[in-house]
């Protein structure tokens, strides 16, 4: 994806705007903008505060050519610059870096897109060499990539096999929380509405976003965070459950409903909707992955009702 600066940003065409008024010399008391009216309304100020005096004015243009001509030499120097325009140059600086500041900011140090798994399941090695398989309609962009930090942001689910280097942070943040790595193998999940790690190897730090004390998980170990903020710890947890969606297949022990219609829908980019005197049932078993009516028709045996398409990526279940 491909950066592109905001031509047509009110920002950038106020510093048009200023750059214009000052070679055709106009007053940019024109200019009809607020940020052009409090400059204007300080440089008032600081004039009837502080009287420009033409010779102490001279002496400085004077002290400048001085110190920047060889001693050998004489030469004089005439200033071409008013006490006004200079003024007025540093007041265009302040609001051309201003803009570019914000432009900057909100277009150019946005997070970069890595990779994308659209309806597959798509694989992406890193610049440190580590490895990410991404699931299904999920996305890994890259936040911060240096020889000391490597900072990501992700969407949907992921497996990451992190090359240990500890000279430097690896850190994946989701919209509830964020996970530290030590050096280490992971799964970490962000949709429905909860956050999910499970850590197979190494070690990792798990924090909410509004937590204070990270949670420091050993092999085995599972932490969510909900979307109260709030993490909870599982002792060694079942590797399939985490792991079983890179094989075509959802495993599932003692989970309810509404967790395992999330998952569905995060395998194929659908919306489910079941009835809320079912949502918190829990079930085991497992279903394929790899064909959507496949699967949805086997939950049906299970539950013992029916799901009915209500839209083009919505289904409804419905008890008999």
């Amino acid at each position: 994806m491909t950066d592109q600066l905001p031509h047509n940003d009110p920002d950038l065409q106020l510093a048009r705007e200023v750059g214009n008024h000052q070679i055709n010399k106009k007053s940019l008391s024109d200019i009809d903008d607020p940020l052009i009216n409090q400059l204007l309304t300080y440089k008032r100020q600081k004039i009837s505060a502080t009287p420009i005096d033409s010779n102490d004015k001279q002496q400085v243009w004077n002290r400048v050519a001085s110190a920047t001509q060889p001693q050998s030499q004489s030469a004089k120097v005439t200033s071409i610059f008013s006490a006004k325009s200079i003024r007025w140059a540093a007041a265009a600086v302040l609001i051309i870096g201003a803009i570019f500041s914000f432009v900057y900011l909100n277009y150019l140090s946005q997070p970069k897109i890595i990779a994308e798994s659209q309806s597959t399941i798509k694989t992406v090695t890193l610049s440190d060499g580590s490895s990410v398989t991404l699931r299904p309609n999920s996305t890994l962009l890259g936040i911060e990539e240096s020889a000391t930090s490597h900072q990501y942001r992700l969407e949907g689910e992921a497996i990451f096999d992190v090359t240990s280097k500890p000279e430097r942070t690896f850190q994946v943040t989701t919209a509830l929380g964020k996970v530290k790595v030590l050096g280490t193998r992971f799964s970490v999940s962000s949709w429905g509405e909860q956050m999910q790690v499970f850590l197979d190897e190494g070690s990792v730090e798990v924090l909410s976003t509004q937590a204070q004390n990270p949670v420091q998980l050993s092999p085995g170990q599972s932490a969510s965070i909900n979307s109260n903020k709030i993490v909870t710890v599982s002792e060694k947890g079942n590797y399939k459950e985490y792991f079983d969606w890179v094989n075509g297949e959802l495993v599932f022990e003692n989970k309810a409903l509404k967790d395992i219609a999330a998952e569905i829908e995060q395998e194929f980019n659908i919306t489910i909707t079941l009835p809320k005197s079912i949502a918190e049932d829990s079930i085991s078993g497992q279903l394929p992955l790899d064909d959507l009516e496949l699967a949805l028709q086997d939950l049906e045996l299970v539950l013992n009702g029916e799901f009915s398409k209500t839209g083009d990526q919505s289904y409804t279940f419905e008890a008999n």
